[in-house]
């Protein structure tokens, strides 16, 4: 039954009407009268055209009503199914509500956590995007990778969700954003090239000034992490303590080349990748019994275990990053 094709069946149809007995058949199309008699049992069947009826009851919801739904969603992201069941115009349950949003595509998703971008923010993004858009992945290897990192006990961080569709994860309207704050429990700092990671530098919680952080950072771990690279180029974000005075003249005095980076632009660079795996590595290993000392060393060995490879292959990806950035023209990237 499987062999007989279209043309095939309406063929042994056309013979059996002719007169023609299964045999015979048979021979005529070089099948097995098996074949035939199998075709001919289940004519009947193949050629009812009466369509199936529909399983279970009729929805309530017309499409024009599911349109309306998605829409409302589109217009109100953190809208409550409650909230959107009232705007309907037909007398449905949440439950309703909610398979007419999933046939749609949306979905109430926890928001994605992203720094609030500012028109200015935007525009120098979109300023960087330009001029880094045709760097190459040796070039981007001369860059020192650099960034603080606060760990913090305990953190719970509240979600929130926003109904959207699989492509909309990193529109404006469907993000959280994020914003600095002044508390901190373990402040670090590291660095990172292509194939080379700097030591981790705990800094003293009485020492948070600009001469500290050269004393600490630049004549320290920098200092010794850049001797290893041929033409270094130094990242840093728009922290008060590198845009002092202070931390600039010394650059100067060392000959030290800094990029020009945009602010509220954690998605550029490579090392925030890192933090998030460190601070789930020691999130996994903290007891609320821990002491400072223990805790510093869960983050130390956290350091420890970041692998070579992982390292280059977020430096590989700065020019899918570059040009993600680009094709946002300036807004919230993925990565």
């Amino acid at each position: 039954m499987r062999n007989f094709t279209c043309c095939e069946k309406a063929y042994v149809y056309g013979l059996r009407d002719g007169g023609m007995n299964v045999e015979e058949i048979a021979k005529k199309v070089g099948k097995s009268a098996s074949g035939v008699y199998k075709v001919l049992d289940r004519r009947d069947e193949e050629q009812c055209v009466e369509p199936r009826k529909p399983r279970g009851r009729p929805s309530k919801l017309s499409a024009r009503s599911k349109r309306q739904l998605v829409a409302y969603t589109k217009k109100n992201r953190r809208a409550t199914l409650s909230d959107i069941a009232n705007e309907s115009t037909d007398l449905v349950s949440k439950s309703t509500v909610r398979r007419a949003l999933h046939e749609g595509g949306v979905n109430n998703r926890v928001a994605q956590l992203k720094p609030f971008l500012s028109q200015k923010h935007i525009t120098q993004r979109k300023i960087f995007a330009g001029e880094h858009l045709k760097w190459t992945l040796n070039e981007w290897k001369n860059v020192m990778w650099t960034d603080e990192a606060s760990f913090e006990l305990g953190k719970n961080t509240a979600q929130v969700h926003v109904w959207r569709t699989s492509s909309e994860k990193y529109e404006v309207e469907c993000l959280a954003p994020t914003f600095r704050t002044q508390r901190q429990s373990v402040m670090v700092w590291g660095a990172i090239a292509f194939g080379q990671k700097s030591e981790l530098v705990f800094f003293e919680s009485n020492r948070r000034k600009a001469k500290d952080f050269v004393e600490q950072v630049y004549e320290g771990a920098l200092f010794r992490f850049m001797n290893d690279l041929e033409h270094p180029v130094l990242m840093e974000d728009g922290a008060p303590v590198h845009r002092s005075s202070y931390t600039e003249n010394w650059r100067e005095e060392h000959n030290i080349t800094k990029m020009i980076w945009p602010a509220q632009s954690p998605d550029l660079n490579p090392i925030e990748n890192l933090w998030m795996i460190m601070k789930r590595s020691v999130q996994k290993k903290h007891r609320s019994s821990m002491k400072l000392e223990t805790f510093k060393h869960c983050i130390q060995e956290a350091w420890d275990e970041i692998d070579i490879e992982t390292i280059k292959h977020l430096i590989q990806s700065m020019p899918k990053r570059v040009k993600s950035l680009r094709e946002k023209k300036g807004k919230s990237t993925r990565w």
